[in-house]
């Protein structure tokens, strides 16, 4: 029983850090990706 819920809380514990990661790297593409946006827009290089 004991072995079993530790089983399940490292499963959890497992998608909990998996979901965090797809979050920060998501979160850091689309930072990086309007900071780009912006810097095309203020150079005037970007499609008006």
């Amino acid at each position: 029983m004991i072995d079993k819920l530790r089983t399940a809380m490292k499963l959890l514990l497992t998608i909990y850090r998996i979901l965090v990661a797809i979050f920060t790297i998501g979160w850091w593409l689309a930072a990086l990706m309007a900071a780009y946006g912006a810097w095309l827009y203020f150079s005037g290089n970007g499609r008006p």
